[in-house]
């Protein structure tokens, strides 16, 4: 199951979710009063940072939550700099880069890459790592860099 739009998905009763439930950007998971919600597959809140898991919350599957997309690893040598992350099946993931950390627009620096995930012998998801890298791009006193997710 998909939500998507600016939809919240609200539970008031029970839910066991055995399958995959992804809520993307702008969307939001919610359960009002006593409802319980157990996550027996994947819950994919990757894209949908304003949702919180649900009290009385029992997880027995995989969650994606946003900070799962964090730099594994980063160098600069010269003006290049590499930089790698976890992905994600169904995501797609841009490095971009500006000059100042609070003004200017981003700029898409390479493709955008399609994320992939992994189903280790125990039935969890994992990540996979992709690379990117901005070859001669890191020029001047400051650059600033992020990860664009979508959707």
């Amino acid at each position: 199951m998909t939500v998507s739009g600016s939809t919240t998905f609200l539970t008031n009763g029970n839910i066991v979710n055995s399958g995959t439930l992804t809520v993307y950007a702008g969307s939001t998971l919610s359960a009002s009063g006593a409802a319980s919600f157990t996550n027996d597959g994947l819950l994919d809140l990757l894209t949908s940072p304003a949702s919180t898991l649900p009290a009385g919350f029992v997880n027995n599957g995989t969650v994606i939550l946003s900070n799962n997309v964090a730099v594994r690893s980063f160098s600069k040598t010269g003006t290049s700099v590499a930089l790698s992350i976890l992905s994600f099946t169904g995501h797609n993931y841009q490095l971009q880069g500006r000059a100042s950390i609070s003004s200017g627009s981003w700029q898409n620096i390479g493709s955008a890459q399609g994320g992939t995930s992994i189903t280790n012998n125990d039935g969890s998801i994992s990540g996979t790592v992709l690379n990117f890298s901005d070859t001669g791009g890191a020029t001047g006193s400051a650059k600033f860099y992020r990860i664009q997710v979508s959707p």
